[in-house]
């Protein structure tokens, strides 16, 4: 199963340890999935060319998964509207349990 992480970034106080505890959630309830990388460390284009390379991860996802307040976060709704639309199963993870 390929398992796509839909998480908010902005205003993260450290982005890449929250990317990991995103991955270790997700990794603890399917732990023979396989993880699809949204997360493009070196990516310098625009907001929206950022969410489309999202998108396009997505299209290959088995799950999308659902982070925290992944709802405060337009490209994260934009993504759950895609899922919905596309009839990509979803889920919602906690980093907090």
């Amino acid at each position: 199963m390929h398992i796509f992480i839909s998480n908010g970034l902005r205003g993260k106080e450290n982005p890449i340890e929250y990317v990991e505890k995103c991955r270790a959630a997700v990794a603890r309830k399917y732990p023979d999935g396989t993880r699809i990388d949204s997360y493009f460390k070196d990516f310098n284009g625009s907001r929206i060319e950022f969410l489309g390379k999202s998108i396009e991860c997505l299209s290959q996802a088995d799950l999308a998964v659902f982070m925290d307040d992944w709802h405060n976060y337009d490209g994260c709704v934009v993504e759950h509207m895609v899922c919905q639309k596309y009839g990509i199963p979803i889920d919602y993870i906690s980093t907090k349990e």
